[in-house]
């Protein structure tokens, strides 16, 4: 049956307009001019030092006033909130720069502020002209979760006290995640005294809480603010999280903690949930001091996570503020001159994931992640630092392909279905090798929409196409978008790249708004100056719907018709990677966060089912090519083949609740890479242990899963390629001991 609201679709034409410089990158352009999604907003900019003063000396004064130097009086010379944040470049301190200033080898700094949407515009071209450009751009914010700090009067340093039961045992947990009960009994020390030592809640209105530490978006609460809501509400999370501002029940936005089950609850609890009722356990938790961070919900809810970037920066920038914190209360760790001496470890645990970007460690989010691996060991003791995150869950999805430049020089095409009913945009990726210095196109893309009167789009290097309605010139009517342009990576090289943008399938409310057509999108490719050999990665993001929420996205994927999808012979899904008979392949599908390159990667986790050992069918893979990028270890996602999941919290005190994929097996890691530290052990002590030795039942069921002597990406033999080596990491950390889960449960 025809939708009678549903506007029809002519023809119209593709019409190409030339990429400048400083324009925004193709996601957050599209968003910007093509949804209309406006608003105050996360943006992260990448400067050298002499550009950095000129911003800040620009922030402070006033463009007008850059040389001359004098101050206009007024901190919001951009029309929004900034945070600022002191720094000395030179022989010169200006206050109010913006927050997260980090050095980089290459002398360029990342930095993040809050603008409005109107601000924005005047950023981007006084950015580019100090000869900067914006690295991301963030979620559009609800300005009641947005304020300006007080600038005029600095901040006292807080009084800390001594922690006289924390000690070189002792490590940090911290996690950064979405619906996180802090006020939850597997947090607590007693019934009105949490271990949650710091919680920022980014989506919090500021008229419930007005923030600690000047931060100008969300809200805080340190340690003795929490005790002092438990002490009025010990048994009552529910009442705890309104009194707080945390949930708001007059509102009808979403709010992650009115649920039953919340995804960073359940994450935490596995990480370093205790049961303060029992000494040992209680023992055990006064040692692991919490620090949690609950990213914006329109972070959360943009599913393509191609909005985490910025939220991620301030969050792990926050994390290390508050862990030097911490450390200052630590006996001993101060010398008599009241300097840090010592720096407490901390353990990271980031269940988040994406499935498009470059792969290769050049992201914006793997530089976030490498950077934060990189500086915070510098810290006085050289204390230990590990990120944990999980594999990914798209093994099966068919959104990743590589297409092989064939002796003749052509390119297969690829079919890209796009569902109806798809109320968010879709976006894909096409990435080319790394090459040298080469402003010429090296491969064209014909793009053919589903409907038969609609014409090509064809790409132009330096330009993003748009396909507009007939009679339409404004590219806010778009109904596609191709963004050809070259990515120059930060540590030297470039990548030539297309990115692909969809409008929905179906308006979400807005009847007026275009869409654009369901069905099989046609990917024609032609080479232009590719040798035969080369490999091309095409990689759709993700797009699927928030569990809980209203449905609003729909995955597409790649409809190849030589993909099988099931095993001829048993009907069975096949999860098999190196059967593959068409470009869609299951190999490369791990997590595009994971590939951070520096003194310390990421530590990946896949997931496996306890009943049996064998890898969850969703757990991501890693790739023959490139990188070569593969699971550092695995853990249980999965109880058994039915009973699909892992107990653990759920939102409020006493409820226990099922979840599953690579989310909940990188937590368990979480747990043991803190109690090896604390023994003074590292990762690698925790990898070799599961790799080459049974001790104490740390195997699987069936015990080693490969030969210890297998080298991962090298390895030769293909059965062991195929089953174990891009899947399972050096091995399933396995517990024999009765889960803490299981044992609360049975009480």
């Amino acid at each position: 049956m025809t939708d009678p609201t549903r506007k029809p679709h002519p023809c119209g034409a593709w019409r190409a307009t030339p990429l400048k410089p400083g324009d925004l990158s193709p996601e957050a352009h599209w968003l910007r001019n093509v949804i209309r999604d406006r608003g105050p907003r996360l943006v992260t900019l990448r400067l050298n030092r002499t550009a950095a003063a000129c911003l800040a000396k620009a922030l402070v004064y006033g463009s007008e006033a850059r040389e001359a130097g004098e101050s206009s009086g007024d901190p919001k010379q951009l029309d929004g909130p900034i945070d600022f944040q002191e720094i000395t470049t030179g022989q010169t301190t200006y206050e109010r720069l913006v927050k997260f200033g980090q050095s980089r080898n290459d002398g360029d700094q990342l930095f993040s502020v809050v603008a409005s949407d109107k601000a924005l515009e005047d950023l981007v071209k006084l950015v580019h002209e100090l000869g900067g450009k914006i690295a991301s751009v963030g979620p559009s914010l609800r300005p009641e979760t947005i304020s300006a700090p007080n600038l005029a009067v600095p901040r006292a340093p807080a009084v800390l006290p001594l922690r006289t039961e924390w000690g070189e045992d002792t490590v940090i947990v911290a996690i950064i995640d979405d619906g996180i009960g802090f006020a939850h009994e597997r947090f607590r020390h007693g019934l009105t005294e949490t271990r949650v030592e710091y919680f920022w809640d980014m989506s919090q209105d500021r008229t419930n809480n007005k923030g600690t530490d000047g931060l100008c978006v969300g809200g805080s609460f340190d340690k003795d603010q929490i005790d002092g809501f438990l002490r009025r509400f010990p048994d009552n999370d529910e009442l705890l999280y309104e009194a707080s501002g945390t949930i708001d029940t007059s509102s009808n936005r979403r709010q992650s903690l009115k649920f039953r089950r919340a995804h960073g609850t359940h994450v935490l609890d596995l990480a370093t949930g205790y049961d303060y009722r029992n000494p040992s356990e209680r023992a055990a938790a006064v040692k692991r001091p919490i620090i949690a961070v609950q990213l914006p919900s329109e972070v959360i809810s943009e599913r393509s996570d191609i909005l985490m970037v910025d939220a991620l920066r301030l969050a792990l920038d926050q994390i290390s503020e508050k862990a030097l914190e911490l450390s200052r209360q630590v006996p001993g760790f101060m010398d008599e001159n009241g300097k840090l001496k010592k720096t407490l470890p901390i353990v990271v645990n980031f269940s988040f994931g994406t499935t498009a970007g470059p792969h290769d460690g050049s992201s914006i989010v793997e530089e976030t992640i490498a950077e934060f691996l990189e500086y915070y060991p510098t810290n006085p003791g050289n204390p230990k630092c590990e990120c944990v995150l999980p594999a990914g869950n798209s093994h099966l999805w068919r959104v990743v392909a590589r297409l092989e430049v064939q002796e003749d020089g052509t390119i297969e095409s690829l079919p890209w279905r796009v569902s109806s009913n798809d109320k968010t945009s879709s976006y894909l990726h096409i990435w080319l090798p790394e090459a040298s210095d080469n402003d010429d196109p090296q491969i064209r893309l014909s793009l053919k929409p589903p409907l038969d009167c609609a014409p090509c789009g064809l790409s132009e290097l330096g330009s993003h196409v748009d396909w507009l309605p007939e009679g339409k010139t404004n590219e806010h009517y778009a109904r596609a978008g191709i963004y050809h342009r070259i990515v120059h990576q930060p540590a030297g090289g470039q990548r030539e790249q297309i990115t692909v943008a969809l409008r929905p399938t179906e308006n979400d409310g807005d009847l007026d708004a275009e869409t654009s057509p369901a069905g099989i999108w046609r990917l024609d490719f032609e080479n232009i100056g590719l040798a035969p050999g080369t490999v091309i990665d095409v990689r759709i993001r993700r797009d699927d719907s928030l569990i809980g929420q209203r449905p609003t996205g729909r995955q597409s994927y790649f409809d190849h018709p030589g993909h099988r999808r099931f095993e001829p012979d048993t009907g069975r899904i096949r999860v098999d990677a190196c059967k593959e008979q068409s470009p869609v392949t299951r190999l490369g599908t791990l997590n595009g966060y994971v590939h951070a390159t520096g003194p310390h990667d990421p530590v990946i986790v896949g997931g496996y089912r306890r009943s049996d050992g064998e890898m969850a069918d969703y757990s991501s893979s890693g790739s023959l090519t490139g990188k070569k990028k593969e699971p550092t270890l695995s853990a249980v996602s999965e109880e058994g083949a039915y009973h699909r999941g892992v107990i653990a919290a759920g939102t409020r005190s006493g409820s226990a609740v099922i979840q599953n994929g690579t989310s909940v097996s990188t937590p368990v890691i979480t747990r043991f890479l803190a109690d090896f530290i604390a023994e003074g052990r590292d990762r690698a002590a925790l990898v070799e242990l599961v790799r080459t030795t049974d001790a104490g039942g740390l195997y699987g069921p069936r015990g080693y899963y490969k030969d210890p002597d297998c080298n991962g990406a090298n390895c030769e033999d293909p059965g062991c390629r195929r089953l174990y080596c891009f899947r399972r990491g050096a091995g399933r950390l396995f517990s024999d001991q009765i889960p803490p889960h299981r044992r609360r449960i049975d009480h």
